[in-house]
Parts: structure tokens; C-alpha cells; sequence
């Protein structure tokens, strides 16, 4: 006790409340400098006053605590206020204090708990094992499990009692094992939900009437589409940008040559309000898919621009192979949209007369490409979504190949074109396994011998297909087949 009154007066008031350590006659600042002196020993202060005098004291130690019927000075330099004069509050306010820091760090743990849980198999640890992968509504489900549980033990606290002494202020083990049976319940009811939820899930399409729990994830294919038109034949399909109030500057030096590497400049800006759109998210790995193809579909070219630290730019180099007039499709997507930006522009290298246009014809269904035997099978029908099959195989045995890894994120890239050039999808592989389900590119997941693709072709004529496929040793491979969509 530390008090300005005589020694004779703190005696008597120390001995009925049971204070052994008193220092009486002390000034207001002697009373600070013996709370800085005891902060100095390595010891937590916690200081209790009530009167102007108290405050220097007050402020100097980690807790000042003031008694609510004494002076605003002492009031305002405190972290506590005591509403009553009763003492004992000290007491109920260091419980109360240690049992929310509990809970505050039983609910940290219990978050981390279940992000340590949920990220590997969202990463698809148990694919290998079980085919078993976290389906968004499973995700969203743990997420509101975990707000459930962190507020409902919060919401504990409403019963806290004040201790009865001093010595209650540290929890009791009946109360830790409370506790622990208490969050062991929550953890034994989330389990149990996430397991139904994830048997629900894997229930065939058959018994749910639908077409796979995961398969909106899969589909992610773009169809045909004129350039300049809309052609409402999927959910996934690309927006033009002038539908989606942007606009795609693509800008080719005027100076680009043949065969040397040209930096190309994409700029994308909201035509509502002319500023650079900075919400470009990745899509497929990558921000801006952008396919540069000759005018007579003769070359093909699946570039990446990366940000150049200008809002909403982008550059890549672009070599073109030879003069001619050149078509550039940039498909991008915007953070929280679900339809991808499509923008188409052109350009002209050099002299453009220099190299004539070759006509389009129709293929064979068989090409070598780096010793990989890729063979394409299935029918074209114009004015519906076509099931197309690529089968790999190696060229020098014929062994299947079974081996191919996920490339940006997909089983397989395939870009389709008709041969007036007038349309653009970009497509991926679709893969199955012996249940109908969707398999995922994941990492470490390998694809083959079949990949299948349904593409759409708006209307009867030649189309150029060219698929895009990584094998086990990372080289990108590239097919290039033209099929004929008949009626």
C-alpha cells in the first residue's frame, strides 16, 4: 500500500485488510517512481487508486485501475474504471480479462485448425488416395462451421461468474475440462457434418438427377462465337468487351519485322469512366490468354502477357513468323466475374501482300508431333457442341501414353477457328474417370490416353483446331487439325 497518509493511519488500515508491504508519508511522485522501479525488477503492476495524487502512479504502471467514485484525474489515467467502490471488482475484472484472452486464442486455434485441415484437401491431397476433393459448397459449409463455433464459444463468456476470492482467479481444472469437452463436441459435430456433406456430394449423378456436384467447375469451356456477335450458347460463354464496357487497346509496333520478337502493348480501360481497369484476375494461371493467328489461319501463337506496373497494361513479345495480316484475340477475366472478356484486333507486319493467303483444307486425323502420335477422332456437326477425342500414343512403339501433366491449370488448351477467321473458342480437355466424375488438372495428376473436347461450331464449313498438351517431360505440345462441320 502506497498512501500520502501518516504511518499510524496506513498501519491501522493495513492491518484490517490484511496489507503486509506499506509505505506511508509518500508523495505523488515518489508513489510513480516506486511502480517504475518495480516495473524495472521484471514484475506485471497493476495500480489501484482513486484520488489526483494517484494519477502520476496510475499511468506509470501496465494496469491502472481507478475507483469509479474517485477523481476524473485518476479516472482518465486508468485502463480500468471500477463502477462501484467495491474492491472485489478488481478481482472480477482480471478473471473475466484472463478467461477472453483464453477464448480469444481457443478461437485462433480453432480457425488454424481448420485451415490446416481443409487447404491440403482443397489441394487435393486425398485425390490420389480417394478421388475425394473440396467441393465449394463443402468449403463455404467449413467456413460458416468455423464462424459457428468461434462465436458460440464467445458467446460463453455470458455465463462467467465473479470469483468468490482471490485465489478463483486462475481456471479450475473442472472448468478447463469444461472447456476442452466443450470444443471436442464442436470438433466431433463439424467432422460429422463435413462427412455427410462429403458422402452427399459423391452420391452418383444418377441418384441426384444431375450432371456431376463438381462439373460447373470443369466446364469451363468457352464455345463459338462470331466476333462480332453473341451467340447464347453457354453459360460460360465469353463477352464481348464492348458488352462488357471495356476497351482493349493492342498496340504492335509500327516497326515490327518478320521473325523478330515484337513488344505488344495491351492496354484495357473502363469505358464508362476512361480509367485503366486494375481487377484483371488470373485466369487459368495466367492474366491475359492471347492467341495471334496469320489472317489465312496459317500460324498459331498462345502468348501470356504479364503486367508492366502501368494500371492496366500488359506487354509480351510477339514474333511474327512472316508479313501478312495478323487477327489477335485477348481473353481475360475480371475479379469476381464469371464470364471471360473476350477482345479481337488486327494487325498488319510489314508488307502485307508479300505473303499470299493459303487456302484451308481439311486434314488427316492423325499427326506426329516431338515422337507424341496424336490422333483425332469423333464428328463435326454444325450448329451443336461436337464430342471430339484426342488419343496420344508414342510413335516409335504405339504404346498409350498416359503421362501427360495439367497445363495452365486444364487437362488440355484447344483453340478453335473457322476458316474465314470470323469466330474464336477456346476450350479444354475434359477428363472422366471409370464413375463419370470430373478428374481435376491438379498438381501431380496425370491424364491419358483419351482427352475429350466438345466444341461448338456455329455453322456448316472448315475449322482449324489447334490443341495445346504438356507431356511428362513439361514439353508443350501443339496439334494443328482441320475438321469439316456438316449439317
Amino acid at each position: 500500500m502506497l498512501t500520502g497518509d501518516n504511518a499510524r493511519t496506513a498501519a491501522v488500515v493495513a492491518e484490517q485488510v490484511g496489507i503486509e508491504h506499506v509505505l506511508a508519508d509518500v508523495r505523488p511522485q515518489d508513489k510513480a517512481a516506486h511502480i517504475a522501479r518495480l516495473r524495472e525488477e521484471g514484475g506485471v503492476v497493476a495500480m489501484v487508486g482513486d484520488g489526483i495524487n494517484d494519477a502520476p502512479a496510475l499511468a506509470t504502471a501496465h494496469l491502472g485501475i481507478a475507483i469509479g467514485t474517485g477523481t476524473d484525474v485518476a479516472i482518465a489515467a486508468s485502463d480500468i474504471t471500477l463502477v462501484g467502490g467495491d474492491l472485489r471488482g478488481i478481482v472480477a475484472a482480471i478473471a473475466l480479462s484472463r478467461h477472453t484472452v483464453t477464448t480469444i486464442k481457443q478461437g485462433l486455434a480453432w480457425a488454424f485448425a481448420y485451415n490446416v485441415l481443409l487447404i491440403p484437401v482443397a489441394a487435393g491431397l486425398l485425390y490420389p488416395f480417394n478421388g475425394t476433393l473440396l467441393n465449394p459448397s463443402l468449403a463455404a459449409a467449413a467456413m460458416a462451421m468455423s464462424s459457428v463455433s468461434v462465436v458460440t464459444n464467445a458467446l460463453r463468456l455470458r455465463g462467467f461468474r465473479r470469483p468468490a476470492t482471490a485465489q478463483d482467479v486462475r481456471m479450475s481444472v473442472p472448468r478447463r475440462l469444461a472447456d476442452s469437452a466443450f470444443l471436442v463436441g464442436i470438433a466431433v459435430l463439424a467432422l460429422g457434418i463435413g462427412a455427410g456433406l462429403t458422402a452427399l456430394s459423391r452420391t452418383s449423378a444418377a441418384e441426384r438427377g444431375m450432371n456431376g456436384q463438381l462439373a460447373w467447375i470443369q466446364g469451363t469451356g468457352m464455345p463459338m462465337r462470331p466476333s462480332m456477335s453473341v451467340m447464347m450458347t453457354a453459360e460460360t460463354e465469353p463477352v464481348d468487351a464492348d458488352d462488357a464496357d471495356v476497351a482493349v487497346d493492342v498496340h504492335v509496333p509500327a516497326d515490327a519485322v518478320p521473325g523478330r520478337p515484337a513488344p505488344v502493348v495491351i492496354r484495357i480501360t473502363d469505358t464508362r469512366t476512361g480509367r485503366p481497369v486494375e481487377d484483371v484476375g488470373r485466369s487459368h494461371e495466367e492474366w491475359i490468354h492471347f492467341v495471334v493467328t496469320r489472317h489465312d489461319l496459317g500460324t498459331f501463337a498462345h502468348l501470356h502477357p504479364q503486367p508492366t506496373g502501368a494500371p492496366g497494361e500488359f506487354s509480351v513479345p510477339v514474333t511474327f513468323p512472316t508479313a501478312g495480316r495478323y487477327t489477335m484475340h485477348a481473353e481475360f477475366k475480371r475479379k469476381g466475374e464469371m464470364a471471360d472478356v473476350l477482345a479481337t484486333s488486327d494487325a498488319v507486319v510489314a508488307d502485307a501482300d508479300a505473303t499470299p493467303d493459303q487456302p484451308v483444307r481439311e486434314s488427316g486425323r492423325v499427326q506426329v508431333v516431338d515422337g507424341v502420335r496424336v490422333e483425332l477422332t469423333g464428328d463435326a456437326e454444325a450448329g451443336h457442341r461436337s464430342r471430339l477425342t484426342y488419343r496420344f500414343s508414342d510413335a516409335r512403339t504405339g504404346a498409350p501414353i498416359t503421362t501427360l501433366r495439367p497445363y495452365l491449370a486444364a487437362a488440355g488448351h484447344i483453340v478453335v477457328m473457322p476458316a474465314d477467321g470470323h469466330g474464336f473458342a477456346h476450350e479444354h480437355a475434359e477428363v472422366k474417370d471409370a464413375a463419370g466424375n470430373p478428374v481435376f488438372a491438379l498438381p501431380g495428376q496425370s491424364f491419358g490416353p483419351e482427352l475429350d473436347v466438345h466444341a461448338a461450331f456455329p455453322r456448316v464449313g472448315l475449322y482449324r483446331m489447334w490443341g495445346q498438351f504438356r507431356t511428362a517431360d513439361g514439353t508443350v505440345i501443339t496439334t494443328t487439325f482441320t475438321v469439316d462441320a456438316r449439317a
